[in-house]
């Protein structure tokens, strides 16, 4: 059986045509697909809509070199995401997306008007997901992601990417009935089996360690990977940031449903730079937890995850970075947060999931994870 390939590209700043040509070799050297005549959806990740130096975001420059691309070979590019909290304010402008998208005649599409119902005949834990229509309406997907730790997920890459087709709070009942990383993995998956990308080209040049995906710090890593392949693309890019590949949830999820046969980096084939090359063991990432078989043997599954659930590092909230914007008990699926005048978060930690959702959404660093969660 051929090995899975993905192309590793040095990119050392986000220089327009800098990107553009590491972009285009990347592409080639992965394989990408035919497109011309196509309609592709290209979809980056936009967590929340803040300037690209806080490495919250696909950087624009990613995106424009993606468009060009896909144009060069004759696509119609379409562009969209949706954010945790995607209200009508929302416009995609402050992190230079949608500048992007005005400048190259990539059409913007709006993910929360008149989103549809798409099936999986192969699902695991959900066998349909409410989704942009624009899955329907294009031809193919290709995932845009940033390289970025996630406190749930420990890292979110080119399959959590795919979880922004979603639409806004729609997103929320998933994590509800998902709240352990097993679960939620096996969402992620059922969704990757209902919308699978035909490409994935990852944003790593700035990546973003520590309390991700919204409150880490920005970190140089001066690259671009791209694969056919999310899940292999996303096996890589956790090595390289330092983790055992196989602990990150969705790709041990995927090992045991055999949607992805690899047991070491050295089962992929990187036709250019090997990720030995990019590999940096000082990167801050979030604590892996493998507890999990003993308890589940002794306990039962049900049992072993209320534990784990309880168990788990409780979100935080700073009243004095706290401006009362109200997004973290918006978001919040179980409906934990109070937002009182005093401009005061009040969790109700029996109703807390630790989903990190308040976490993820909250722009002023007012809310951190307990306990030392980074390593």
């Amino acid at each position: 059986m051929e090995k899975p390939v993905v192309s590793l590209v040095k990119c050392n700043s986000y220089e327009s045509e800098t990107v553009y040509l590491a972009v285009e070799q990347a592409c080639y050297e992965a394989g990408f697909p035919s497109v011309a005549g196509k309609k592709v959806l290209i979809k980056p990740n936009i967590l929340s809509d803040v300037p690209p130096e806080r490495a919250v975001t696909t950087h624009p420059e990613v995106l424009r070199a993606a468009i060009r691309f896909v144009q060069k070979l004759g696509g119609i590019a379409y562009v969209g995401d949706s954010p945790a909290l995607h209200l009508p304010s929302f416009s995609g402008k402050k992190c230079g997306l949608r500048d992007v998208c005005e400048e190259t005649g990539a059409e913007w599409v709006d993910f929360t008007r008149k989103p549809i119902k798409v099936k999986n005949a192969s699902f695991l834990k959900k066998k349909s997901f409410i989704m942009t229509r624009a899955v329907e309406t294009c031809d193919m997907v290709i995932s845009l992601p940033k390289m970025k730790t996630h406190q749930l997920m420990y890292m979110t890459g080119a399959v959590k990417n795919l979880f922004g087709l979603i639409p806004s709070l729609l997103k929320s009942p998933y994590h509800m009935r998902c709240p352990d990383r097993k679960s939620f993995a096996e969402m992620l998956l059922d969704i990757y089996q209902t919308v699978t990308p035909v490409f994935s080209l990852m944003d790593a040049v700035t990546a973003m360690e520590g309390p991700g995906p919204n409150s880490g710090n920005p970190r140089h890593m001066g690259l671009i990977l791209a694969s056919t392949e999310a899940l292999s693309l996303d096996f890589t890019a956790s090595h390289i940031m330092g983790y055992d590949p196989k602990m990150i949830p969705h790709i041990k999820q995927a090992i045991k449903r055999k949607m992805l046969s690899i047991d070491t980096i050295n089962d992929i084939h990187f036709p250019l730079d090997s990720p030995e090359a990019f590999r940096q063991e000082s990167f801050i990432r979030i604590r892996q937890n493998s507890k999990t078989g003993f308890l589940k043997t002794i306990l039962g599954f049900f049992h072993e995850r209320s534990i784990l659930i309880n168990e788990a590092p409780k979100p935080l909230f700073n009243d004095e970075k706290c401006t009362g914007c109200g997004d973290c008990s918006e978001i919040c699926p179980t409906k934990a947060l109070t937002l009182i005048k005093e401009v005061k978060v009040i969790p109700d930690y029996k109703k807390c999931i630790k989903c990190y959702c308040c976490h993820e959404v909250c722009l002023f660093d007012a809310i951190t994870i307990e306990g030392k969660e980074t390593i």
